[in-house]
């Protein structure tokens, strides 16, 4: 008897040899407990049939299959095979989860009513505050690792960060300093020449080309690292691009997420008095830190450290900060003979102030030179008297004197004529006539 593909029916049962519903039975059993990992059988050849013992009534009982009916059999054969790994992994998961939830130590209410806040709010006055995240980011060769390394020493000897915000930390404790750039060398260098006092406080954990010994991702990586931490400790983790890079993740990815997380957790579990997390601005330094979205709204706040102007070692370094209960407005560092680093006024809006003081100094001359004119007949002079002042500048620097008592108006407002006042020397005794 040739090969005959058969689809079986129940009355092919009725008489069959016990071999063959032996292995009928058998193929139930595999269809019923399969995990899918082959498809289930459907269908048998009419080979088959005859070696497990199936007689020529029992498969004239049998309905022949043509292509059609086989492929549709297949295709369900696999349709059942895919549904039931799917209900495998959905059993799998479930698993995990309860598995997991075993785990997980439930947190305890607070009770705001009686809530008692620590005494010092502050890690750093204004900026860090105790137990939050701050982000660093830095436009590339604007001095980010100057600005840790003056955070780092402030916190060590107690000293005020940039000149001006206290930095407190508990009796005893320093700075945990993840650093996955810098060469230790290096790194002993700089700390060296800044004098800090304090430097044995400073745990030095120098990761560069070690950077997976930082996969906070693991709980028993972080169960690790918290036995070396000293609960009170400053942790900063300079930087993210790195660690990220040695952990396969895409700075792009939503998979920073779960390191940042396992960063977070590292800092809470080991009682760290806050988490500083250092990385660097885009290239487009509006649309903030580089990379993916949580990597800057992950912090409590935030310090963008800019260049003003085009990159060079003279540039001014501008550091303006913002966040939860945290608004510090942009000033130009400047670091000191001492390597200390201090913040001075915002760049931008002394810009401003010099252009002021420029247009007052020289209308103020233009009216000297020309007294009696309106803002109108100051603005014809010729270029050559009054220079690149336009009307509204002059409009805006006349405006300014007169609040200042250095010009006045000797005609009326609708036809001003306006003169200056030159300033008296108080030390000159004036003339008397006749005298």
């Amino acid at each position: 008897m040739g090969r005959l593909p058969v689809r079986g029916r129940r009355s092919a049962d009725v008489g069959a040899p016990v071999g063959t519903q032996a292995r009928r039975q058998g193929r139930a059993r595999d269809n019923a407990f399969g995990t899918g990992s082959k498809p289930p059988t459907l269908f048998v050849a009419g080979d088959k049939a005859v070696t497990a013992g199936a007689t020529d009534s029992q498969l004239a009982a049998l309905t022949p299959l043509d292509t059609d009916a086989l492929r549709a059999l297949q295709l369900q054969a696999a349709g059942i095979a895919a549904d039931v790994r799917n209900q495998v992994a959905e059993v799998a998961r479930k698993l995990a989860v309860e598995r997991s939830a075993a785990d997980v130590q439930i947190v305890g209410r607070v009770n705001l009513a009686e809530y008692e806040p620590e005494s010092t709010r502050w890690v750093v006055a204004d900026l860090l505050a105790r137990g939050a995240a701050l982000g660093v980011f830095a436009e590339r060769k604007a001095g980010k690792t100057t600005v840790v390394e003056e955070l780092v020493h402030a916190a060590l000897d107690g000293l005020p960060f940039l000149g001006k915000y206290p930095v407190t930390l508990p009796e005893g404790c320093g700075v945990v300093l993840f650093d996955t750039e810098m060469p230790t060398a290096t790194l002993h260098t700089h700390y060296r020449q800044r004098g800090v006092v304090n430097l044995d406080r400073l745990d030095l954990r120098p990761l560069r080309g070690r950077e997976r010994a930082l996969d906070v991702r693991s709980d028993a990586v972080r169960a690790r690292w918290c036995d070396e931490i000293e609960p009170g400790s400053l942790m900063v983790v300079d930087c993210l691009y790195t660690l990220f890079g040695a952990l396969g993740v895409s700075e792009n990815s939503d998979e920073v997420v779960e390191i940042l997380a396992g960063l977070r957790a590292l800092a809470t579990e080991a009682d760290a008095a806050a988490l500083v997390l250092v990385h660097h601005l885009g290239k487009d330094t509006e649309r903030g830190a580089r990379g993916h979205s949580s990597i800057e709204g992950f912090p409590d706040a935030i310090v963008n450290i800019e260049l003003d102007g085009p990159p060079a070692s003279d540039t001014p370094r501008v550091l303006r900060a913002f966040g939860r209960d945290v608004e510090i407005e942009p000033g130009v560092l400047t670091l000191g003979d001492d390597h200390r680093l201090t913040i001075g006024g915002n760049p931008r809006v002394e810009r401003v102030a010099a252009g002021h003081r420029a247009d007052d100094n020289a209308t103020w001359s233009l009216i000297e030179a020309h007294p009696g004119l309106s803002v109108r007949g100051l603005s014809t002079l010729p270029i050559e008297a009054r220079g690149k002042l336009s009307r509204d500048r002059i409009r805006t620097a006349v405006d300014r004197l007169a609040l200042t008592n250095r010009v006045t108006n000797k005609g009326t407002p609708a036809a001003p004529e306006w003169h200056a006042i030159t300033p008296l020397d108080p030390f000159e005794l004036p003339s008397i006539e006749g005298a």
